[in-house]
């Protein structure tokens, strides 16, 4: 099973958008996949349509070791899609995982080996920051994908953040790849999304995704359905951009 992280230490990036869309669309191409939710908000549960009182223990029992990451898992929509919902306590499992001694780092690898014969793909939607559990996710991971709104600030968190999953490479996962940089809200009428998605091919090459998500308001409504956008609205351009990027990503991920 390869697992991959989507992350990014600032919000308003599209990184639950993303998880959720790709998660989707690499499920429709056939392969079995399972979202795992690690942000306390939960956004990403509930834009697959997990309502909260169906949402159990969810994520925060992988930390605790209370239940089978098997049995943790909700149906979705999709057939071959599935989703370990981000429960209530989520957010109070953060703050324990530092006092679990040296090896707290890989507490979720161990966790989700047990999706492993049930799974082809597992999607980790991180909290935006670099926490305890984003650095869970990433030492879990096979790689990582990280969301770029075409803004300034994106770019100006962007090194930095890529100097934090270089030290955890060094440090915890040998193995971690970096599968791409996605860009998101990508609008080419205007004169800054251009110049920032100039930059990131100037600095990144080959790294950077060559579909950019456009901006859409199609995009917004979707989680109030509880739908992802490839089934929301799948003829759209952002249904179709993402997954041109799935694809590209298995390529990568491959």
């Amino acid at each position: 099973m390869k697992t991959i992280a989507f992350a990014n230490r600032k919000g308003g990036t599209g990184k639950t958008t993303s998880a959720v869309s790709i998660a989707a669309a690499i499920a429709e191409s056939g392969k079995k996949v399972v979202l795992v939710d690690l942000d306390p908000q939960a956004n990403a549960t509930a834009a697959l349509g997990i309502e909260r009182a169906g949402r159990g223990d969810g994520s925060q029992a992988l930390f605790a070791g209370s239940a089978s990451s098997r049995s943790l898992s909700r149906r979705t929509m999709l057939e071959k899609l599935a989703v370990i919902p981000a429960g209530s306590d989520l957010a109070v499992i953060e703050y324990g995982l530092a006092a679990n001694g040296k090896k707290w780092q890989s507490i979720l690898r161990k966790r989700m080996k047990g999706l492993a014969k049930e799974y082809d793909i597992a999607v980790i939607d991180c909290p935006p920051s670099i926490s305890p559990l984003s650095v869970n996710a990433l030492v879990a991971a096979s790689g990582v994908v990280v969301t770029l709104q075409c803004d300034y600030f994106s770019l100006e968190g962007l090194a930095e953040f890529a100097a934090n999953i270089e030290r955890l490479r060094s440090a915890h996962n040998s193995q971690l790849a970096l599968f791409g940089l996605l860009k998101t809200m990508y609008d080419a009428r205007t004169l800054l999304s251009r110049q920032v998605a100039e930059q990131l091919a100037r600095h990144f090459g080959s790294k950077v995704f060559k579909t950019p998500i456009p901006r859409t308001v199609r995009l917004a409504e979707a989680p109030s359905h509880g739908l992802p956008i490839t089934l929301y609205a799948p003829t759209s351009p952002a249904a179709t951009a993402y997954r041109e990027v799935a694809t590209e990503l298995l390529r990568r991920v491959a």
